[in-house]
């Protein structure tokens, strides 16, 4: 699964989380760099995702099936990342925004070198007219309150398609621009037409 947080303002996510924090954790809890969703307290998940709607983002979720992912894409998890990443953000336009400025979850990219993921990107988004400021970064979640964020709206997509449990996901779903279940294609068999990585 892949979920894109669309923000305007980039202080909107450490606010979100700040709130969240504040009105849903105890005192000595606070000062957590971060909160795992399956550790989440029902007030903090409540206060954290009840607050989306009354925000100006957006959200973009792809569900990959993964008993169909391509062979050729099995233990390259680089790539795979590369091109789910590459669909999300075309469905949620991220081409049309300016500024276009992409934080990633600092993971291993096997099957892909992390110039050679920044690279591709580039190439897919820097088309004109070009965004004025065009920047991609690789954090971990605790030094990032948007991945913060997108982690929780994961953890409550993860829990409305394998455990039919919607409560905290219809907390936010009014601000869902897209969401699609996707499978990936096998690899064609002509290179001209296969997506480069």
């Amino acid at each position: 699964m892949l979920v894109a947080l669309l923000v305007k303002d980039e202080r909107t996510p450490k606010r979100l989380i700040r709130k969240a924090k504040k009105r849903g954790l105890p005192k000595k809890l606070r000062q957590l760099p971060e909160v795992k969703g399956r550790e989440s307290s029902s007030r903090f998940l409540h206060f954290l995702l009840g607050d989306l709607p009354r925000e100006d983002v957006g959200i973009g979720i792809l569900v990959a099936d993964v008993k169909k992912i391509p062979k050729h894409l099995r233990g390259k998890e680089g790539l795979l990342y590369l091109k789910l990443s590459q669909l999300l953000l075309e469905e949620c336009g991220a081409g049309e925004h300016s500024p276009l400025i992409l934080k990633f979850d600092r993971k291993p990219l096997t099957g892909i070198t992390r110039e050679g993921f920044n690279t591709t990107l580039r190439e897919r988004f820097l088309i004109t007219p070009k965004p004025k400021r065009f920047e991609i970064y690789h954090h971990d979640s605790t030094e990032d309150a948007g991945l913060q964020v997108v982690h929780h709206i994961a953890w409550a997509t993860y829990q409305k398609y394998q455990h039919h449990d919607k409560q905290w996901y219809d907390l936010f779903s009014q601000k869902i621009i897209v969401e699609k279940l996707f499978s990936l294609p096998p690899k064609k068999t002509n290179p001209a037409n296969s997506l480069r990585a």
